[in-house]
């Protein structure tokens, strides 16, 4: 394969999870706009890849889209090329990106993928999300290593009250073997779901812990390092200047 498998790996997943409705294009003069360019964002992922058979396929059957014959068949055609090309893509993206693409109604494999970013951190994990609940607790935070400090970070308007009584029973029960501390963030101040580990590496999640992967497709990406340390900063500022949840 040619191109970068990682970050081919992440945007095909993208794509995928942002795929259309293709059934409401069919009849249509012509794509709107943000299809159009979703349809031009694939193109060039899979042109990247080096297939160049792929490529032309995908825009053989573009133009099938608005057949409300043929629309269809086309668009499970491009799926299946951009499926395969995630496939590729993983085989050959390293160890700790593959599996950070989750299908629809797979939980499990959510928990397994998020655990592994857990189970690397040394020191600490900022974790970033609105909708925090106890999940992040039950079922995510034991595959951290003893010792490593928990941050969690969450919205005070978007907050669940399912949290309290969680972070009370996990002090209760882990004491300072897994210490935890939590914040909540002005009202629509956070903006990103994240995973910190040791305020050097940085995923986003395209979905809140709580439902991850379990109604739509779902990803996990890590950001470079130069993003990496402009969320960082951002997210720390934003920690100090939280209120503590309990």
């Amino acid at each position: 394969m040619q191109g970068d498998p990682e970050r081919i790996y992440r945007e095909i997943g993208q794509l995928i999870a942002a795929a259309p409705d293709f059934k409401k294009l069919e009849g249509l003069a012509q794509l709107p706009a943000d299809v159009a360019l979703w349809i031009g964002r694939v193109y060039a992922q899979v042109e990247a890849t080096g297939d160049i058979g792929d490529a032309v396929e995908i825009k053989q059957q573009t133009n099938l889209l608005r057949s409300p014959r043929f629309g269809a068949g086309a668009a499970n055609s491009i799926m299946t090329i951009m499926y395969r090309v995630l496939a590729k893509a993983e085989f050959s993206a390293p160890t700790i990106s593959q599996g950070a693409f989750l299908p629809a109604g797979n939980p499990f494999d959510a928990l397994v993928q998020i655990g592994k970013l857990f189970s690397g951190a040394k020191k600490s994990l900022l974790i970033v999300d609105p909708y925090m609940d106890e999940k992040v607790l039950t079922d995510f935070a034991l595959s951290a290593p003893e010792g490593v400090e928990l941050e969690l970070l969450a919205d005070e308007k978007d907050v669940k009250a399912s949290l309290v009584p969680a972070l009370g029973r996990w002090r209760q029960q882990y004491q300072d073997k897994r210490p935890v501390s939590s914040k909540l963030a002005p009202a629509r101040s956070l903006h990103d779901r994240l995973i910190v580990a040791d305020d050097l590496d940085v995923w986003v999640l395209t979905q809140s812990f709580n439902a991850f992967a379990a109604r739509a497709p779902a990803t996990i990406a890590k950001v470079d390092a130069e993003t990496a340390a402009l969320k960082i900063d951002a997210y720390r500022s934003i920690w100090q200047a939280s209120r503590p949840l309990v």
